[in-house]
């Protein structure tokens, strides 16, 4: 089954030109490009990190060969702010097959930056992130050499505002092929910045018919 909200345009992709190395925002509809960036570029990478996943999967193509992975799944606390950033990385990589994006979702409504870190594990970071518009989904895009033969990917993260988190989000894994596989990942507790404060208004609400 092929979802829509997971399609990246190809086109849009190549029209967009190169960026600084900054963590970036992404909007709903957008397709930015990433440079790379490393902890003597932003100090706030130096982050506590709470959980790392790692989790094993296969995907076999039409013609029956078999794509070998692990996906590590990472969230972390940054030291100036509390706040936290999601991270994945593909590695332990073995059989035929190549990637061409990793799409995320469990953020709808956050704000979110975007990049990957040179400095870290890995020898590939993508070369895109897109943001669908309906804001459902969240693709890091890897548009050349991801991952051959023995290429693992550096860590490319989603910056949020986010205090907690929990496992209720999810990770697909698409193969230039077509095929893919869908795993859980780590994703911001709901709710989001935008629901605290629709329910610090209706808790306001309660309480003034309660003083009636």
């Amino acid at each position: 089954m092929r979802l829509s909200t997971y399609t990246i345009a190809a086109a849009a992709i190549m029209a967009q030109s190169h960026a600084s190395a900054a963590v970036t925002d992404i909007f709903a509809g957008d397709t930015l490009p990433l440079t790379g960036i490393t902890h003597a570029e932003d100090p706030s990478l130096g982050a506590t990190i709470l959980n790392d996943w790692l989790q094993d999967f296969s995907i076999v193509d039409a013609a029956g060969s078999t794509f070998h992975a692990s996906i590590q799944s990472r969230v972390a606390q940054r030291h100036d702010t509390g706040e936290l950033d999601f991270s994945w990385r593909i590695r332990d990589i073995s059989g035929i097959g190549e990637i061409s994006s990793v799409v995320v979702t469990g953020f709808e409504g956050w704000s979110v930056g975007v990049e990957w870190r040179v400095d870290g594990l890995g020898e590939v970071g993508p070369t895109h992130a897109s943001r669908t518009a309906d804001d459902v989904a969240l693709g890091y895009l890897f548009t050349a050499d991801m991952p051959n033969a023995v290429d693992e990917s550096k860590f490319f993260f989603a910056r949020t505002e986010a205090m907690d988190y929990d496992n209720t989000g999810s990770v697909r894994i698409n193969l230039l092929s077509g095929e893919y596989i869908t795993l859980d990942t780590f994703a911001p507790s709901v709710p989001t910045p935008g629901g605290l404060a629709i329910l610090g208004v209706a808790g306001l609400g309660i309480a003034r018919r309660r003083r009636r």
